[in-house]
């Protein structure tokens, strides 16, 4: 089990961006390390505001 903490740009699609990440983790430690990621969680720690 892998745990992912994260905080996203206001505006994103939250689905989105933690399906990536779940994504890009499981290929990269599978490619790697040669480890298959049975579970991936992303929890999403809070939202940032751009300054423009």
């Amino acid at each position: 089990m892998v745990d992912v903490y994260v905080v996203v740009t206001y505006g994103v699609k939250i689905s989105e961006v933690a399906r990536n990440i779940q994504e890009n983790i499981k290929y990269n430690l599978g490619k790697q390390l040669n480890i298959e990621a049975n579970e991936i969680n992303v929890y999403v720690q809070g939202v940032r505001l751009l300054n423009d």
